[in-house]
């Protein structure tokens, strides 16, 4: 049964050649498996509050996958055996939610509104 996650990765800052490269090669992973890519979304380089493995900063990505458990397993051995990524977090997200943005709904209907 296929579920949706969100899956961020931080990548090492070395080369912006190397990290498209990655970008590639996950996406094709990912389609070869069977799975759907529902959005991904490059950060860029953003820095850290604090040194990870002596990084200041890092290059950032949002995957939004629509994956089974036993593929996801195989994506985190991936993600934990390469060398250039520094962390990577994954959640698992309701099938209600994962397209609403509820912050921008609520700004959306404070505009709407009208003052009597």
């Amino acid at each position: 049964m296929f579920k949706v996650y969100d899956l961020i990765i931080i990548y090492k800052f070395r080369k912006k050649y190397n990290f498209f490269n990655f970008i590639l090669f996950l996406k094709n992973i990912i389609i070869y498996n069977n799975c759907i890519i529902l959005n991904i979304e490059n950060w860029g380089v953003l820095p850290f509050y604090y040194k990870i493995k002596g990084f200041k900063r890092g290059f950032f990505l949002l995957l939004k996958l629509k994956t089974d458990f036993s593929f996801l397993n195989i994506l985190i051995n991936y993600l934990k055996s390469n060398i250039f990524i520094l962390r990577y977090f994954l959640t698992k997200i309701k099938k209600i939610n994962y397209f609403i943005n509820f912050f921008c709904l609520k700004k959306i209907k404070k505009k709407n509104v009208v003052k009597k």
